[in-house]
Parts: C-alpha cells; structure tokens; sequence
C-alpha cells in the first residue's frame, strides 16, 4: 500500500497512523505491566520465603544473621511492590512510537533514554508476540529483526493488535521494494 498525503494507511482495517506524529502506547499497558509484575511476585515470593525457611532451619548461622536475611527478604519485597506500581507508569509515559515514510522510530527508557530508528529498507521480519495478560487486553508486542549486527532484534510493547499488524505489514519489503 502507498502512504496518503496527510497519514500512512498501514493495513486494509483502514488503521491510520498520522506520519511524522509521535503516538502514546495504549493506556492499557501499566494495566499489563501490573499483572505481570504481580505474577513474578506470586511465583518468585513463595520460593524466596521456602529458600529462607531452609535456610533458617537447617544453615549453621546466628540468629542475628537469620534476622538479616529476613529483613532483606522483607526489603525486597517492598522493593519489587514499589518498582512495580511506579516504574510501569514511568515507562508509559516515556514511550512513543513514530510511523513515517522512511519507517519506525522508538522513544523509550526512564533513566537512561533511548531512540532507535528503524529504516524500512533494513527490515528483515517483523513477529508480533502476545502474551496471557497482552491477549486479554488487546495489545501485542511488535518484534522488528534487522540487519543490524550490533542490536538485530528492536521491541515496540503496548500497541494494540490491529496497530502492532499495521505496522508490521507496513515495514515488511514489498516485492517492489526488493533490490535482489
């Protein structure tokens, strides 16, 4: 398909994302990011007390090293509740995605920011990966590989299915587009 004048139809769902507009991730992502932080918590939170519990048991350590342990235990976990909560809302709002005729660019990162510019002509295959909480919610994670040999592989997370399959039939070659 041919970009139109005023924004990029990207796929026949008439899915339009203006060119050279940078667009938000769908709110929905800080919901996924919650329930995946709180299933991590759920598996890794049980293993961690039974480690301890062992530990506490049978390891010949003093009691004020037995303290300590808990207390980190105790801090991790409080650690893990409060980035959980505040990092997803801080990663959402530093995210955007740029759709244009060269082809993508993706803002990301909290403390360290990253750009990474995509041209259309390095594009080798795009995957689009949903997981348990990404199906429920509609979104889907758009996995671009290119030819690059330092960082081959780029994610966009937290667009919608319909966009994240625009996009990808948007930045797949076009057999005009082929130079072999």
């Amino acid at each position: 398909m041919r970009p139109s004048a005023r924004g990029v139809l990207l796929s026949s769902e008439a899915v339009v994302v203006e060119r050279g507009v940078e667009h938000e991730l769908e709110p929905a992502y800080v919901k996924v990011a919650y329930l995946t932080t709180a299933g991590h918590l759920l598996i890794s939170t049980p293993l961690l007390v039974v480690a301890l519990g062992i530990t506490h048991l049978y390891a010949p350590i003093t009691d004020t090293q037995k303290y300590v342990l808990w207390g980190v235990l105790i801090a991790k976990l409080l650690f893990n509740v409060i980035k959980g909560y505040y990092w997803p809302i801080l990663a959402y709002r530093h995210a955007r995605y740029l759709v244009d005729d060269d082809g993508v660019q993706i803002r990301s990162g909290v403390l360290t920011r990253i750009v990474t510019s995509i041209p259309r002509s390095r594009v080798q295959h795009v995957d689009l990966a949903q997981g348990v909480w990404e199906r429920r919610y509609g979104l889907a994670t758009l996995v671009i590989h290119t030819a690059a040999s330092a960082n081959p592989e780029t994610s966009l997370r937290g667009v919608s299915r319909d966009t994240a399959e625009a996009i990808r039939n948007y930045l797949m070659p076009q057999a005009s587009d082929d130079a072999v």
